[in-house]
């Protein structure tokens, strides 16, 4: 009865295991999608910086240099600078996320595998006090038969 129990247990801790684990590996997708999201916006916000970067070097070798126009293309170009700064930092953050995501994924595994491991092993040593449990009884009752005789 006791071994019974054992081996339950060590079912119930993998399976507990088990979802551990896919909660790591959901979390990992997760935190992929962020990782491409933040990606794409930093990206598009070098793209726009890039972009308005080249319109102040049209205004600036313009012949007709309007003061006023070169004054708003470098305000634009130092918001698009910190907006990329922001996502550049967003992506950092992300991909350390990330990261980390996947380290306590691996680290999830390995608990997961040794649970399975330690379940087979224990099922498999229940099997065998089974069929040895089983042995014996049969040779008990064969030296019961023989006695009688």
């Amino acid at each position: 009865m006791r071994r019974r129990v054992k081996v339950s247990m060590l079912r119930k801790i993998a399976g507990i295991r088990a979802l551990q684990r896919a909660a790591s590996e959901s979390e990992v997708a997760r935190a992929n999608s962020v990782l491409v999201e933040k990606t794409q916006l930093l990206e598009h916000s070098e793209s726009e910086r890039e972009a308005d970067e080249a319109r102040w070097q049209e205004t600036v070798c313009t012949p007709l240099l309007d003061l006023e126009i070169l004054s708003l293309w470098t305000e634009a170009v130092v918001r698009r600078d910190a907006a990329v700064r922001h996502a550049s930092s967003d992506a950092d953050a992300a991909k350390s996320i990330r990261d980390r995501s996947l380290y306590s994924l691996h680290a999830t595994e390995q608990r997961s595998d040794v649970a399975d491991e330690l379940a087979r092993r224990g099922l498999r040593e229940h099997l065998r006090e089974l069929e040895k449990d089983t042995l014996q009884e049969a040779a008990d009752r064969h030296l019961q038969r023989r006695r009688k005789e």
